[in-house]
């Protein structure tokens, strides 16, 4: 761009001008008469420098810094070509004392209280605050005072009072538990206790009867409630889970300071045999359920036990319980002695017995009763050292068919 100029300027001397495109000798550098120095750039960059050591137009790699004025405002450019942009640098006495670059400023210091800034370099931590100290400022967190609860996060404080931020104790009007389960009782002092039960440790003088609305079920007691501590009568309909007394444990059901009436127990339900009763409220039915049969005849008769299980003397069915057929079976009697029987044959002077049932224990003896034979003329029955609880071997004349009944004794 060229700029027509009119005027005289002395070589070596400053120039100045009078109006725009008039320009006007201003003296030397030492001249007293030369304070100001006047640019006409109508809204452009009229003072330019240029990184480069020869004149001429710039050209390559250079950077510029111009300054302008407008109708809007006034400006100071710092213009790069061909390369990374330069900052701005304002110095004091050769040091740096901010720079400007296209993304903002930089102080190389701190800016002081006094100057509307902080005075502080540290950069802050989650949650701290600018907490003033008298002459400036210091970088903390706030404190969590009783009942309240402080978290702090990037960019952010949370703060939660009670109930979500600890737990409210007695003196301040709350329990002092963390949680409620069931019942919350205190001593008086300390914080409260939190309970699915009432333990018996925590009564203390009488329970009035009349204080007690419904009923109080017995698994919200743990424990027992003695006597003592209870003015008054509970009347039943106010207690629930009891059961009946059949079902309690023996420690639980003793009567002591009362009675039981001869209706109550008439009403009662029977109680089982497991538990040592009939499970039944006639004899006919008692006797049933334990097993026996009634005696017939007069006090004075003598009883014989017979067949236990068709027999109506038998002074229990199954006293002596047959396990199989009349002809083969066994027996147990109440002393534990075990009878076995049966019937078998030799085939060729040999054979053998196997029980239907093994003796629990041992086996004794057996015998044999020979009971028909066919063969040479002499017969018998021997029975060798085979016996034992499972049975045994018998021989008799070589070539000969021997039948016979057997008998065996043990436990």
């Amino acid at each position: 761009m060229s700029i027509q100029q009119t005027g005289s300027v002395t070589p070596g001397h400053l120039m100045s001008w009078t109006t725009a495109g008039v320009a006007q000798d201003a003296g030397s550098s030492n001249s007293p008469n030369v304070n100001s120095l006047g640019l006409y750039g109508n809204g452009g960059t009229p003072f330019s420098i240029t990184n480069r050591a020869t004149p001429g137009a710039p050209s390559g790699i250079y950077s510029q810094l111009n300054a302008g004025v407008s109708q809007a405002a006034a400006y100071i450019n710092v213009d790069t070509f061909g390369a990374t942009a330069l900052p701005l640098n304002f110095n004091i006495n050769g040091s740096t004392v901010f720079s400007v670059t296209s993304t903002g400023p930089t102080f190389n210091a701190p800016v002081a209280v006094s100057s509307g800034g902080t005075g502080l370099s540290t950069t802050p931590a989650d949650g701290q605050l600018l907490i003033g100290n008298g002459t400036g400022y210091t970088l903390g967190t706030l404190t969590a005072g009783a009942n309240v609860s402080i978290v702090n996060a990037a960019g952010g404080i949370t703060i939660s009072a009670i109930p979500g931020g600890g737990i409210l104790p007695v003196g301040s009007g709350g329990t002092g538990a963390s949680s409620l389960i069931g019942f919350v009782y205190g001593n008086g002092s300390s914080a409260m206790t939190a309970s699915a039960t009432i333990p018996t440790s925590a009564l203390s003088g009488t329970i009035p009867t009349s204080a007690l609305s419904g009923t109080i079920p017995t698994s919200a007691l743990s424990g027992t409630i003695p006597t003592s501590s209870l003015s008054g009568t509970i009347p039943s309909s106010q207690i629930t889970g009891l059961g009946t007394m059949s079902a309690q444990n023996a420690a639980n059901v003793a009567i002591t300071g009362g009675s039981v009436s001869v209706s109550t127990l008439a009403s009662a339900t029977p109680l089982g045999v497991s538990s040592g009763g009939t499970g039944a409220s006639t004899a006919t039915s008692a006797l049933a359920n334990l097993g026996a049969a009634a005696l017939a005849g007069s006090a004075s008769q003598v009883f014989n036990v017979a067949n236990a299980v068709s027999s109506s003397e038998a002074v229990a069915l199954g006293q002596f319980p047959l396990t199989s057929s009349a002809s083969n079976g066994s027996t147990t009697l109440p002393n534990g002695l075990v009878l076995k029987w049966g019937s078998s044959s030799t085939s060729s002077g040999s054979g053998s017995v196997t029980f239907a049932t093994a003796f629990p224990n041992n086996c004794w003896v057996a015998t044999l009763t020979i009971n028909g034979a066919s063969g040479p003329a002499i017969q018998y029955g021997l029975i060798d050292g085979s016996l034992s609880t499972t049975g045994f071997n018998v021989y008799s004349s070589p070539g000969s068919t021997l039948g016979f009944y057997w008998m065996a004794i043990g436990n």
